[in-house]
């Protein structure tokens, strides 16, 4: 008899089960395809390619990219193990088995072959798989396909999409020299972003060597010996290898726990619906990242970056679970995002047309200066900050400090008496806030 079992080795049900135990929790964390490593293998790898293509101005961008591949492997084992350790150390039982979902009332009952295991709590950590488009014909791949393996990068790829993962790997893969065609649903790249970013982003992917097909979409795809021939509306083009990382709407993993059956609400997509503390309409049950219902928090997958939102939905459940003094709901209207691309981007809270949309009478500006660029947009009448905008090497270990102002309701007034640090981009904004209303 455990006190919670988590379904999934992803990051949120990783971060579940590790926070569940030090509160003193009994917990078995189930996930088939643990020895996989899906915790570490779904963000690490990208980390360090985007350290790795810092180096690529260097006149052997192959070499560059053959010594992110030693050190991507060393370090996906070396994380691999310290996470094992980890949960062993915390008390987390690891079970690498499929299981079946036999009772649901009050507490979960799965089935596996070691036997039976029960809990009072369940929390569903599945995630949710791509739904790929009709025209792949099984020649398409996902991004992160195109560095997950030991050979050399293709000379030729066509990605297709305009979101944060799509343009990180455009990106970061010119950068080693990679030639690549960027083909985008819209005008400009990162769909769901502030508009002046978008502009700037765009014109940086353009000077970087990113051939950009805007508002294309894809016809067809079709093989010619090794090569792809990717027909749209644009025209032509041919490539080694195309990936596709559009903004799609990810189908959950539930359909094999046939959840319906123990009277559980679900969306059509199969997703779970689920309360501001992640619980179900089941007692017992709780579900948090992709295979939970996030619409009635206003969760824009285009804007998010799921896996963070994930570990920290992880340990906000439990913590309500186990913690006798649990802490409120999270904060979802100041997430922060970062796109590892070259540049690197990031964000926090509204952009301006989102921010006028919402009925706010914004002031916002934006700033082009060495650095990179920055933006602010706030309320005219009180001087809140809303949103803030960055593209420039340092963006992300800027954004989060500001994430933390927002949410504390920082302002204008505020934010002008603040003394600049020796940083590109901090002292861009702080320039850009002594110049704003």
């Amino acid at each position: 008899m455990f006190d919670l079992i988590v379904l999934g080795g992803g990051p949120g049900g990783v971060a579940s089960a590790r926070r569940a135990a030090q509160l003193g929790a009994k917990v078995a964390l189930v996930d088939a395809d643990w020895r996989q490593g899906r915790a570490i293998r779904g963000w690490l790898p990208k980390r360090f390619l985007a350290q790795a293509a810092r180096a690529s101005d260097l006149p052997d961008p192959a070499a560059a990219f053959r010594a992110f591949q030693v050190r991507r492997d060393r370090a996906v084992g070396e994380a691999l193990a310290a996470l094992v350790a980890e949960l062993d150390e915390a008390g987390v039982e690891v079970i690498a088995e499929r299981a079946a979902l036999e009772r649901l009332d009050a507490g979960a009952v799965l089935a596996t072959r070691r036997g039976r295991l029960e809990a009072p709590h369940l929390v569903l950590a599945v995630g949710a798989s791509p739904t790929w488009p009709a025209w792949g014909g099984g020649l398409i791949e996902p991004a992160e396909a195109l560095y997950a393996d030991d050979g050399p990068l293709p000379s030729r790829v066509v990605i297709v999409g305009g979101g944060y993962i799509a343009t990180a790997q455009a990106a970061l893969l010119r950068s080693f020299g990679v030639d690549v065609t960027l083909i985008l649903p819209e005008a400009e790249p990162l769909g769901g972003f502030d508009d002046d970013l978008r502009r700037v982003v765009g014109d940086r992917l353009s000077n970087l060597g990113v051939r950009l097909r805007p508002e294309t979409e894809v016809i067809g795809i079709a093989a010619d010996g090794p090569t792809r021939v990717v027909a749209t509306t644009a025209g032509t083009c041919r490539c080694d290898r195309v990936a596709f990382a559009a903004e799609r709407a990810p189908k959950p993993n539930t359909a094999g726990l046939d959840l319906a059956r123990f009277g559980v609400r679900l969306t059509v997509d199969g997703a779970v619906q689920v309360d501001v503390r992640y619980a179900a309409s089941v007692s017992g049950l709780h579900a948090i990242g992709d295979c939970a219902d996030h619409a009635g928090q206003g969760l824009d997958g285009s804007t998010f970056d799921f896996g963070a939102v994930a570990v920290a939905e992880g340990e906000a459940v439990v913590e309500h679970l186990f913690d006798p003094s649990p802490p409120p709901p999270l904060d979802y209207d100041h997430v922060p995002i970062i796109v590892q691309g070259r540049p690197e981007i990031a964000a926090v809270g509204l952009g301006e047309a989102r921010a006028r949309a919402l009925g706010f009478d914004v002031l916002a500006d934006g700033r082009q200066g060495g650095a990179g660029f920055v933006k602010l947009v706030a309320d005219r009448h009180s001087g809140r900050l809303l949103g803030c905008h960055l593209v420039g090497e340092g963006a992300g270990a800027l954004v989060q400090g500001l994430a933390l102002a927002l949410g504390a309701g920082a302002d204008l007034p505020r934010l002008r008496r603040t003394v600049a640090a020796p940083h590109g981009l901090a002292e861009e904004l702080l320039a850009l806030a002594k110049g704003l209303g």
